[in-house]
């Protein structure tokens, strides 16, 4: 059998590749000071993307003072958005909201959850930044080539920078959370508020860089981007579990998002497949299933009398994994830390469910007829469901406590 082409290989080609593509693409023009020239909107956008990833909300406090009191390159101080005194004040909050439970750990996790908050926002602040002036003034696309959208017609080049941004954001923001963790998880006092100020400074210099040396601040983001990709792949395994066990239960109670066993979540692509499932939720990997790498955010489903694995891609088939069990080898349900453990007495199988599924556990055990809990997981089991009465920031603050978490690090870096 054909061994498939090492991983580490693609990544280092790639790495390569994008290294040589800007010299490449400046040797191949005639005129190279002519070819940054007609570039240079595109340098400077891309030379934005950096700090946008490092510290989005910080970054736009920075580019809207800059921009409110003229300052900067034409492009900020002219942003119809960043110049808006009133962005001003709501990015002095957002920073406010994001910096602070992080210098302290007793409110660490809040911090966390509210930086996957911030990076989720990043994308999209980024992509008002950049279309702001053809929405306020659409007349200055002049004779570019646009793309429309119905009533609105974007310059190619900021469409296709929109396009280049998330890529960049997924890598160089999911890098940076994952440091982030790795700090929570430290015992070493003061390291959260070090990372914080290291993060705001480097904001900061990419910034002053990138209004007065655009160029040099896009060689900057590719170096960035670079180093984020050669340990994005550890890096996403990491956050991904991170984020489904101790940051959606902090966000489902800050919203009060309900969580259900209703088929109708099952994904389209995974549809046209199991066509009868009877219900479905998410669950992390704890070890490798199949084709399904450890740690990885899939389906639990039940279509007919089977149990199916499902994780979707992007423009590829889902992975389905067939996990029936036999007799003598049932799943058991079972409470460990924060989380619920769903394992086989072989241990081929282990599953993680968050506390988001405390009030569903007796539903999920008759359902898959599970083995019971036990006392100590129904017990465990009402302590949850007393949490979610408490009201207010005291239904956030008490959801985890920083030390536990913290004692759970083997679980959260290392692959079973």
């Amino acid at each position: 059998m054909k061994k498939a082409f090492p991983e580490y290989k693609i990544r280092t080609y790639f790495i390569f590749l994008v290294i040589l593509w800007v010299p490449l693409l400046l040797f191949a023009q005639s005129d190279v000071v002519a070819s940054l020239g007609t570039n240079y909107s595109f340098i400077e956008s891309f030379s934005f993307l950096g700090p946008m990833a490092i510290s989005p909300f910080w970054t736009l406090f920075l580019t809207s003072a800059a921009s409110c009191f003229g300052i900067g390159n034409e492009y900020i101080a002219t942003n119809p958005v960043l110049g808006n005194w009133v962005v001003l004040v709501v990015s002095v909050a957002l920073v406010g909201i994001t910096t602070l439970p992080n210098l302290m750990k007793v409110s660490k996790p809040i911090g966390l959850a509210a930086k996957f908050l911030e990076n989720k926002a990043g994308y999209i602040v980024y992509a008002i930044i950049i279309i702001s002036p053809y929405l306020i003034n659409p007349e200055i696309s002049g004779e570019m080539g646009v793309v429309s959208f119905g009533f609105l017609d974007i310059p190619a080049s900021a469409v296709l920078m929109i396009a280049l941004a998330i890529p960049y954001f997924i890598v160089v923001m999911t890098f940076r959370y994952f440091l982030e963790i790795l700090i929570f998880l430290s015992p070493i006092p003061l390291l959260d508020a070090f990372f914080e100020f290291v993060k705001k400074t480097t904001s900061f210099l990419l910034v002053i860089i990138y209004f007065f040396f655009p160029t040099f601040g896009f060689i900057l983001s590719v170096i960035i981007f670079i180093l984020s990709f050669i340990f994005y792949r550890k890096a996403k395994k990491v956050t991904k579990y991170f984020q489904y066990i101790y940051v959606k239960p902090i966000i489902s109670r800050l919203f009060d998002k309900e969580q259900t066993l209703i088929a109708s979540k099952v994904p389209s692509t995974v549809k046209k497949m199991l066509t009868n499932a009877s219900f479905c939720l998410k669950c992390v990997t704890r070890k490798k299933i199949g084709k399904l790498p450890s740690k990885s955010v899939c389906w639990f489903i039940k279509n007919n009398e089977d149990i199916f694995l499902c994780k979707t891609r992007f423009l590829q088939k889902p992975i389905i994994e067939n996990i029936a069990t036999s007799d003598d080898n049932k799943l058991t349900i079972s409470h460990e830390l924060h989380y619920y453990i769903i394992d086989d007495q072989q241990k081929t199988i282990k599953l993680n469910l968050n506390k988001n599924h405390s009030k569903l556990i007796q539903e999920l055990a008759t359902i898959l007829e599970l083995e019971d809990l036990g006392k100590v997981g129904i017990a465990k089991m009402h302590e949850d469901l007393k949490e979610q009465g408490k009201k207010g920031i005291q239904k956030i603050s008490q959801i985890f406590n920083s030390s536990q978490i913290a004692s759970s690090k083997k679980s959260i870096l290392s692959d079973e």
